[in-house]
């Protein structure tokens, strides 16, 4: 049994999918991992993803069979204790940095939120 896969703008893939999740690509990623695999991101996805890191997401698309078909949007919280912690530690003398994964805009956006004083993200 086979069908066409739609996309939430209503356009179909150029191929036909088969019902068989064996069959399926699934492809989730980041901005990076999306254009390796020769995807398109367009501008308009750009912005999604980018407003959602200013959140301090961490934001990923979803693709099916070469579609790109979402976007999921990751996110932890800081803790209240956060700034605090940081706080003692730097009366301690040491050196607090921010170690993430994540990318720049989401690593800034934590950082503000944490109000810790951090300006060293890496």
């Amino acid at each position: 049994m086979e069908r066409r896969m739609k996309t939430n703008r209503g356009r179909e893939p150029d191929i036909v999918m088969s019902t068989d999740p064996r069959d399926y690509e699934v492809l989730i990623g980041n901005r990076a991992w999306i254009k390796k695999n020769n995807l398109e991101i367009t501008d308009e996805m750009d912005a999604a993803l980018t407003a959602q890191e200013r959140q301090g997401q961490t934001a990923v698309l979803v693709a099916i069979g070469g579609v790109l078909v979402g976007m999921i949007a990751i996110a932890d919280t800081v803790k209240p204790e956060a700034s605090h912690v940081i706080q003692i530690l730097k009366g301690m003398g040491l050196e607090v940095v921010l170690l993430t994964g994540d990318n720049k805009i989401t690593a800034e956006t934590i950082a503000a939120q944490s109000k810790s004083g951090w300006t060293e993200m890496g």
